[in-house]
């Protein structure tokens, strides 16, 4: 069949525009549109429910506690899966690593330095320790490093939870003990502890999530349904205040925000409380209906650039991204 000049322009013309369309389909799904076309310009600014991550088949999250985000990826511990599962932020999966051979480990807190290097406290056959891979989830080293060790002689790590680094350091909630420890994250040694078993300020009872800026660390003291703040040296500063109508049960994972606002998962009220860094309860989200209730919450990260929220939606067995 024969075809004239002007059918031919038009053919190419489709081919073009298909192509085009296909090429923009796969940006905004791997690439690009990955970025909240609203996000929260004052503090009472709510955050809304844009998509979830979750993925089918083998790479299917199950029961993940913890997130985090560098670059463009987002990192999640895929808890019952006992594996590190690696997204975009469109939630595309990039890699489902299985991070022991000879057994399943239980992934519970993580966190991502500027080198791209992941930290992951684990469980495996009733042992914990910080587990340290690239961002291709191959195994770089563990804290403490002695692998002669046996439960309950750690010297440093009981039971180590929330994780969050800063400045050479990673910051540790351990539940075992009771405490916070800051660690060297060239060598794992042990620079700093502060807290104890308890119920008055300082103390904690099973601390898991932790954040810090460039004053404060802000420790979720679950079991006593709070948060605690803290200046560098481990000094306790003063609690946050929630609501009287809306107090905190079980509060988890913490993360701030680029407006400076601190967010706290509550794992009982499934849901959000968003305070200022000073403590003065500002709104809640992830209560409602449809995509945007959260079932059990754990973990939290949130990308300022981006403008995205990531929570570890552990009950409904994926992270729920809102915008920040």
């Amino acid at each position: 069949m024969r075809i004239n000049k002007r059918q031919f322009i038009l053919i190419v013309l489709a081919v073009f525009l298909l192509g085009s369309a296909g090429l923009v389909t796969y940006a905004y799904v791997n690439l690009g549109g990955e970025y909240a076309k609203e996000r929260s310009k004052t503090v009472t600014g709510q955050p809304e429910y844009l998509y979830s991550i979750s993925t089918k088949g083998n790479a299917k999250l199950s029961k993940p506690l913890s997130v985090a985000v560098s670059g463009k990826n987002v990192y999640v511990a895929d808890s019952a899966n006992g594996k590190l599962a690696i997204f975009t932020r469109k939630g595309s999966l990039v890699n489902s690593v299985k991070l022991l051979k000879d057994a399943i480990p239980y992934p519970l807190g993580i966190a991502l330095d500027e080198r791209g290097r992941i930290y992951i406290s684990i469980e495996v056959k009733g042992f914990y320790y910080i587990m340290v891979v690239d961002g291709y989830g191959r195994f770089l080293g563990k804290f403490p490093g002695d692998s002669s060790l046996k439960a309950g002689d750690q010297p440093v790590l009981n039971h180590p939870m929330g994780l969050f680094y800063q400045d050479n350091k990673l910051y540790v909630t351990d539940t075992g003990d009771h405490d916070v420890k800051v660690l060297s994250t060239a060598d794992g040694k042990l620079l700093k502890r502060f807290g104890r078993a308890g119920y008055t300020n300082g103390e904690f009872m099973f601390p898991h999530g932790i954040a810090a800026d460039e004053k404060n660390i802000y420790v979720v003291d679950s079991n006593n349904s709070r948060v605690q703040v803290f200046d560098k040296n481990g000094k306790f500063k003063y609690l946050f205040k929630p609501d009287k109508k809306q107090p905190l049960v079980i509060p988890r994972g913490i993360a701030i925000d680029s407006l400076g606002r601190v967010h706290v998962v509550d794992l009982a009220q499934s849901k959000v409380f968003v305070f200022t860094k000073e403590g003065k309860y500002l709104l809640s989200y992830g209560a409602g209906r449809g995509g945007e209730a959260l079932a059990y919450p754990n973990g939290i990260a949130i990308d300022s650039e981006a403008g995205l929220i990531y929570i570890a939606d552990r009950q409904n067995d994926r992270i729920a991204v809102f915008s920040e």
